[in-house]
C-alpha cells in the first residue's frame, strides 16, 4: 500500500465533526489548571511557616527553662585559694605573662602603646580593649579595695 493511499482518505475520520458546534470542549485544547491548587500551596506555605515559628518559639523556651539560673549562679561562693608566685611553675607564669601582658618585660608597668591603641579602638567605637598592664592591675585591685 502507498503512503498516499492511507492518508487520502483521512479527512473522513474527521466528517462527523461537520455538524457539531464549535463549541464542544471535547476537541479543544486543555486549559489552565483550576486556581484552588494554587491556593491550596499558599494555605500549605503559610500553615508551615505557622508551625516552624510555634517550634522556634518551643525550642526557645525549653532552652531558657533549662539554662542556669543568674541569681543562683551569684550565691555560690569562690573556692579559690592564693598560690603565690613562688609555689608556680615557670610555664604557667610564662603563660599568665603571655596571655595577660606580652610586652611586661619591655616597659616598666605602663604601656603607652597599649593604651593608645586601647583609648582609638574605643573613640572609633571598633572594641573596648584593655590597655593597663599588669601592674596596673595590681596597684588597681589593691588601692580599690
Amino acid at each position: 500500500m502507498k503512503r498516499s493511499d492511507r492518508y487520502s482518505n483521512s479527512n473522513e475520520h474527521f466528517e462527523h465533526m461537520k455538524h457539531e458546534p464549535h463549541y464542544n470542549t471535547y476537541y479543544q485544547p486543555v486549559g489552565k489548571p483550576p486556581k484552588k491548587k494554587k491556593s491550596k500551596r499558599i494555605l500549605l506555605k503559610i500553615l508551615l511557616t505557622i508551625l516552624i515559628i510555634i517550634a522556634l518559639f518551643i525550642g526557645i523556651m525549653y532552652f531558657l527553662s533549662t539554662r542556669d539560673n543568674v541569681d543562683e549562679l551569684r550565691k555560690i561562693e569562690n573556692k579559690s585559694s592564693f598560690v603565690s608566685a613562688d609555689n608556680m611553675p615557670e610555664y604557667v607564669k610564662g603563660a599568665f605573662i603571655s596571655m595577660e601582658d606580652e610586652r611586661f618585660y619591655n616597659h616598666h608597668g605602663f604601656d603607652l602603646k597599649g593604651t593608645t591603641r586601647a583609648l582609638f579602638s574605643t573613640i572609633s567605637d571598633r572594641d573596648v580593649q584593655g590597655g593597663s598592664t599588669i601592674t596596673q592591675q595590681v596597684v588597681k585591685n589593691y588601692f580599690m579595695k
